[in-house]
């Protein structure tokens, strides 16, 4: 009896902190240098590169305004995906509820005059941790989806978190789906490991 086969999807992304251990302008020069490579990889192979946070497009069409041109075609060519929608990726602990909403404000009016485009599962892959508030905010402004990494399982304080995937209740009883990326990886596989970690991702993951 043949095996069923399975597709996989492999998401691109490059996660940046532009002002994280960086001066602004080394922040600049990361998005700068990451746009370029992506947009030169999409010209040349058939995949699809996804990234959030407005405030980096903005660094790439005030500095390489000829850069941004291009992502805008390869935007409506489908190869290159607006995800998340925000301003920026920010701490998801300590901030007010103004705060987040000025957030998702500021990155969905730039998306939506830049790209044409709205996205409708957020993106917070590197806070390490959620208020509940987050979940009404995120129904309320047309988020059905929030896509995040920590914590993680090794961190003592997961006990009382469920699986990967999971919906998210708020304390007005409202629900999102979650997808939490939880693995020793965590942004990238090491040179030369892809293979066996797409393999062993494969048999953790089967459905």
């Amino acid at each position: 009896m043949n095996e069923e086969k399975k597709k996989y999807y492999l998401v691109c992304n490059s996660h940046l902190d532009p002002v994280w251990m960086w001066d602004w302008d080394e922040g600049a020069s990361s998005a700068l240098a990451t746009f370029y490579q992506a947009a030169v990889l999409l010209d040349e192979s058939d995949f699809v590169f996804c990234h959030n946070e407005s405030l980096l497009y903005e660094y790439i069409e005030e500095y390489d305004p000829a850069l941004f041109a291009k992502i805008q075609e390869q935007v409506k060519e489908g190869k290159w995906k607006i995800m998340g929608g925000w301003y920026l990726q920010p701490d998801c602990n300590l901030p007010s509820g103004e705060s987040f909403v000025r957030q998702i404000r500021t990155g969905r009016k730039y998306f939506a005059e830049k790209f044409g485009a709205r996205p409708t599962v957020a993106v917070n892959f590197d806070s390490f941790g959620h208020s509940v508030g987050l979940v009404q905010i995120l129904k309320k402004t047309g988020y059905d989806g929030y896509l995040c990494c920590r914590p993680m399982s090794w961190d003592k304080d997961m006990v009382s978190l469920p699986d990967t995937e999971f919906i998210w209740r708020g304390k007005d009883c409202s629900e999102i789906k979650v997808s939490r990326s939880d693995d020793l990886t965590l942004y990238c596989s090491g040179f030369g490991t892809a293979k066996n970690d797409l393999e062993r991702k494969a048999k953790l993951y089967k459905e």
